[in-house]
């Protein structure tokens, strides 16, 4: 499973796409009838310096991510930490997918937070299950 240390962000962001106020967001492009959008991405290690605060984040159950949704400025931030690492973590373990891959390993901060969260997770345990869940023939 492939891991993000960084959050994808977009500006220009309208109000959730359902009633429930999840974590699934429209953003506007940049002018009408453009197809341009304001965003990208943002390092793990900058998040707090831009003015993220990845504590107050809100949990998003389903898909076990945070995220920030600032309705005032329009802005939306979809990340990774530690307790959704951990998620796909177990997730990866369970479906016995073989291991994770982090992209990139130079966006954690200073104290490898993300990392040791992936890290400090047992991959390697005896209790293996060895179920194939695809079939490719």
């Amino acid at each position: 499973m492939g891991v993000p240390f960084f959050g994808a962000y977009w500006k220009n962001v309208e109000g959730p796409i359902d009633a429930k106020g999840e974590m699934w967001f429209t953003a506007k492009p940049k002018t009408k009838g453009s197809d341009q959008y304001e965003g990208g991405y943002i390092p793990w290690r900058n998040m707090k310096s831009i003015g993220f605060n990845v504590s107050s984040a809100t949990w998003h159950q389903d898909s076990r991510t945070p995220f920030i949704w600032l309705p005032e400025k329009q802005e939306f931030l979809g990340f990774e930490n530690a307790r959704s690492l951990r998620e796909k973590v177990e997730y990866t373990k369970a479906h016995s997918l073989g291991g994770i891959t982090i992209w990139s390993i130079e966006m954690d901060n200073d104290n490898d937070t993300l990392l040791n969260s992936v890290y400090s997770a047992d991959l390697c345990y005896s209790n293996r299950n060895d179920t194939i869940y695809y079939n490719c023939g």
